[in-house]
Parts: structure tokens; C-alpha cells; sequence
């Protein structure tokens, strides 16, 4: 799929409501507002999806494939500044080498986020520089890939004394889930 393909396609997107079971919120729960960004880059002659594999001594979410994201601070603007910002801070690339195409579907964690989704190209001089201290390591996953994947798993997984429906697949030795697999369901929703 070429570059200019997915950038009409995302930008003339009706986005597509997952029918997973995460709006269903405990009564009185209060979401915290947060962002992530889903990097475009072309890596090896392919465009791909810039995953990052989360340290394993975190407290949260160790190991996990994930995006560049996280809570909006007070001196974000948007949320879109959060998802930049996080970005820069996660895997080094300066919010200038990003260009934001679309927001994508919210998607609410039975762990108490709102995460908005936004897509972006990210320039191919940019320079990635990893903070060790929450990623391990970039995962790459070719859009070719996600468009051929047809083998989404639903698993059933219980969080704080509930059990909570979560979107599933594996990509070579990475088992990608959660709220990760929810978006980049989406996306392949939308590409497709």
C-alpha cells in the first residue's frame, strides 16, 4: 500500500466503532484523559506501524507491545500535544518529523484511560533515540501485515474483579493485545 493511498484513505475515514465491550464502565468510574500516537515510518522499503516493546521491570503494563503514549499532563494543550509529546519521550522523535493525518476511534481501558488514538507519518530522516528507561526495543510491524491479518483473537481477561473482552494477535514472537490490538484493528478497518 503506498503512502498517498493511506493518507486519503485516513483522512476520508468514517471510524469504525469496535464492538468489544470497553464502553461498558463500572458506574462512577472517572476516565483519565490520555493519547497515543500510531508512527507510520518506512522501514526497509515497507511502511510499517513503529510498536515499542515496554521494559519488563515497569510496574505497569511490563513487556508489553504498546504505542508512544500516556496521560495528559496540564501542560498539554490537546491531545494531541500528549501523544507528540510522549512520543519524543518514549522513542526520541522530535514532534517536527510528525505529521498528525487523523484521530482515530477513543478507546476506554478497563484500567480507568481514555486513549485517543492518532495517526501520523513519521519523516523518514527522523532520528529514533529509545528512552530505556520504558522501552526495551522499536517492533516494526509491516501495514502489509496488518492488512492480511484476518486471525483476531477475543480472550476473555479479568481486571479488577471484572472479566473484560480484549482483541488479541501474533506478530512473529510478539503477542500484541489490549487496547494496542484495538487500534490497530481499527486501522485495518479503515485501510481495508
Amino acid at each position: 500500500m503506498y503512502k498517498q493511498t493511506i493518507l486519503h484513505k485516513l483522512q476520508l475515514s468514517v471510524l469504525p466503532e469496535l464492538n468489544d465491550g470497553r464502553r461498558q464502565l463500572m458506574q462512577g468510574q472517572t476516565l483519565k484523559a490520555s493519547a497515543v500516537l500510531v508512527p507510520i515510518f518506512s522501514f526497509n522499503d515497507q511502511l510499517c506501524i513503529v510498536l515499542t516493546q515496554r521494559q519488563g521491570f515497569l510496574r505497569h503494563h511490563a513487556n508489553q507491545i504498546s504505542f508512544p503514549g500516556g496521560k495528559k499532563d496540564p501542560t498539554d494543550k490537546t491531545l494531541a500535544d500528549t501523544a507528540l509529546r510522549e512520543t519524543f519521550e518514549e522513542i526520541g522523535v522530535d514532534i517536527n518529523a510528525v505529521s498528525i493525518i487523523n484521530k482515530l476511534s477513543e478507546i476506554q481501558t478497563p484500567s480507568g484511560f481514555s486513549i485517543t488514538p492518532y495517526t501520523g507519518f513519521i519523516a523518514e530522516h527522523a532520528q529514533f533515540k529509545l528512552n530505556y528507561q520504558e522501552v526495551r526495543h522499536l517492533v516494526y510491524l509491516p501495514l502489509e501485515v496488518l492488512l492480511q491479518q484476518t486471525d483476531w483473537a477475543c480472550y476473555s481477561v479479568k481486571i479488577k474483579n471484572r472479566y473484560h473482552q480484549v482483541y488479541a494477535f501474533q506478530y512473529n514472537e510478539h503477542f500484541i493485545w489490549g487496547a494496542t490490538a484495538a487500534i490497530l484493528k481499527q486501522l485495518s478497518m479503515i485501510l481495508k
